[in-house]
């Protein structure tokens, strides 16, 4: 059964007035022959925001709405390819977020999720074969949760600091004519992650896709 649901006065009050958002988003780009590289940021400030609390340190694990006055977000992202030799090709991406909010004792906790990938492709006329592999490392906003109940972002009262690997993947794709298919072992060290609390990422599987282009 669900958790017990309390709401402060604060955030009836609240929930009775519009939520403010301010938005502001900056992205750059760069293109060359065999490289290329972009950069981006953004930030949200919100105002009269209505959010859920899980209360882990309760008698009751409960989940309380407040009031939150002032919630900033923040966010950047940065990510370069290039092709060091024929039909090689390497990327690499990083993407960060924080969340700052006095009235949710948030001091700035950090997302940040860092991808590598490589590929080299085989021409045969028309059709392309591309083999590659790639490796991640994830920094998850610990606090941040999600409650199927109530269909909501929660916040946790404790954090973690842990850092996880996505455990690598294999992937092969080709291109036959307007076909693309693809073939993919996910996870391959079997690794232990997760990017929202409480929602573990699937262990090691195999992923297949077909897609078709028409009207080409």
């Amino acid at each position: 059964r669900p958790p017990p649901l309390k709401i402060t006065s604060d955030a009836t009050t609240a929930s009775s007035q519009k939520e403010k958002i301010d938005l502001a988003l900056f992205q750059a780009k760069y293109f060359k022959k065999n490289f290329s590289a972009r950069l981006g940021f953004g930030l949200e400030s919100a105002a009269r925001s209505l959010v859920c609390l899980r209360a882990a340190n309760s008698a009751n694990d409960s989940l309380i709405w407040i009031s939150a006055k002032n919630k900033t977000s923040a966010s950047a992202f940065a990510a370069i390819s290039g092709s060091p030799f024929k039909n090689f090709r390497a990327s690499f991406r990083g993407s960060l977020y924080s969340i700052f909010s006095n009235d949710l004792n948030y001091r700035g906790e950090c997302f940040f999720d860092l991808k590598t990938e490589f590929f080299y492709e085989i021409f045969r006329g028309e059709s392309v074969l591309r083999l590659g592999c790639d490796f991640g490392l994830i920094k998850p906003i610990s606090k941040l949760g999600f409650s199927p109940f109530f269909n909501s972002t929660m916040y946790n009262l404790t954090a973690s600091e842990n850092v996880f690997n996505d455990g690598g993947s294999i992937f092969a794709v080709a291109k036959l004519g307007n076909a693309y298919v693809k073939l993919s072992l996910k996870n391959v060290l079997s690794s232990d992650y997760y990017y929202i609390s409480y929602y573990p990422n699937f262990d090691r599987y195999f992923e297949m896709s077909f897609s078709w282009a028409f009207d080409d």
